[in-house]
């Protein structure tokens, strides 16, 4: 049998990021309600994660190895009267899997098509990484560029990342070993 494994990126801030890194994504105090389900959406391109990330005052870069287990593909776009805006994941299904351009809409195929997961179950995926990009003047230049040539209309100021402090274990497993250098 065998079982396909994604890496995957989630663009955060450093400090929910961090969180994410030391617990899993359990550490996020809710599911993103995001275009194509309710879950904590991933995507396979940095680039394509730039919305998430580039514009933060300390933006974080999580990334993941995950398995998306049996796949929903997803072709109604958020705009469509049926829509998966806010709903859950399908029923007997692990994990949504849509194909878009960087404007997040599902299109014919361009020059530039982006993949996204979404899955509600956090065990699906395993944090390997967290990256702290540069935050400044650059990054938002890039993400900047990023949104206008995709038609993005991105208002960072709605994207939170509320992290939760991992609860006290006072078992004798082994704990998470998580390092931070500047």
């Amino acid at each position: 049998m065998t079982i396909p494994v994604v890496p995957v990126v989630h663009g955060i801030n450093f400090k929910a990021g961090f969180g994410v890194a030391a617990t899993g994504f359990t550490s996020l105090a809710s599911f993103e309600e995001g275009f194509y389900g309710e879950g904590i959406c991933f995507q396979t391109s940095g680039t394509r994660a730039l919305p998430y990330y580039g514009e933060r005052v300390d933006p974080g870069v999580v990334i993941s190895l995950l398995i998306p287990g049996h796949v929903f593909p997803v072709v109604e776009n958020p705009d469509e009267a049926e829509n998966l805006y806010e709903k859950a994941i399908h029923a007997g299904f692990n994990s949504h899997f849509v194909s878009v351009c960087g404007d997040g809409i599902i299109r014919t195929p361009e020059k530039n098509i982006y993949h996204d997961f979404v899955i509600d179950n956090e065990p699906l995926t395993v944090p390997i990484f967290i990256l702290r990009p540069s935050a400044g003047k650059v990054l938002k230049e890039v993400t900047q560029r990023f949104q206008q040539f995709h038609g993005v209309d991105w208002d960072e100021s709605s994207q939170t990342d509320t992290y939760v402090e991992p609860v006290a274990d006072n078992s004798n497993k082994p704990k998470p070993k998580v390092s931070v250098t500047d």
